[in-house]
């Protein structure tokens, strides 16, 4: 569809697609009316510069003028090396698949080979950070209402071992509870449980294969045109 796009990357955190939305708004797309965010487990303590993917930080500031909140933590990749090769991985993406109905690529597959145990244990590490991350959702939210947006946030599904690994929703994700008590403006639809995704439409505990993101996709338009509600579905 051209009048869909994906203002996320591999590994882009709050800070980062609110500094995208930020442009977005300052630079005449006047005509994106609806904000689909996604907001996993890690999300609430997130810091890209802090990772092993700092690097995806570059594109961002570049060509967006995002500054980074802090020193990369890794070094070593040349500037026009990580520019040249970000780049041509979103024109593919958004060139071989047109079809799909999302900016998505078929043919790429993200797949963690970890132990779900250390996985969970490593997304809420960053749950309970508590490093104010989730405020970058808040400037969003009031962005949207400043704009008449609609802004949707979705908890994304998890493949079942990993949910029975989480404490309870309202532990988890207790700080978008209670932004979304002071934004109204915020839809939340929670697909964490989702009894329509299976194990076989995840590549691992936490993505989707192409199955599974198309499936995806689907209830996620469904929603936007019947509406999200604010709280878990």
């Amino acid at each position: 569809e051209g009048n869909v796009f994906n203002l996320g990357y591999t590994s882009c955190d709050l800070y980062h697609s609110c500094g995208l939305y930020k442009w977005l708004a300052g630079n005449g797309f006047d005509k994106v009316k609806n904000v689909i965010m996604f907001f996993d487990v890690f999300s609430p303590g997130f810091e890209l510069e802090k990772t092993s993917d700092s690097h995806f930080h570059i594109p961002f500031e570049e060509c967006f003028g995002i500054a980074a909140r802090c020193p990369l933590a890794k070094t070593g990749w040349k500037k026009e090396r990580i520019l040249k090769a970000r780049i041509r991985h979103s024109v593919c993406q958004a060139r071989r698949n047109p079809d799909l109905g999302w900016r998505g690529n078929g043919d790429y597959a993200i797949v963690i080979k970890d132990n779900v145990e250390r996985r969970v244990e490593g997304h809420l590490k960053n749950c309970f950070r508590g490093n104010g991350q989730t405020q970058y959702l808040g400037e969003m939210a009031k962005l949207a209402s400043q704009r008449g947006d609609r802004f949707v946030v979705v908890v994304p599904p998890l493949r079942e071992d990993y949910r029975k690994l989480l404490p309870p929703y309202d532990v988890v994700f207790g700080e978008l509870q209670a932004l979304t008590k002071e934004n109204p403006c915020i839809e939340v639809a929670s697909l964490l449980d989702d009894a329509r995704f299976h194990d076989d439409d995840f590549n691992d505990m936490d993505h989707l294969n192409l199955q599974g993101a198309k499936k995806l996709a689907r209830i996620v338009e469904s929603l936007m045109h019947e509406g999200a509600s604010n709280g878990k579905l």
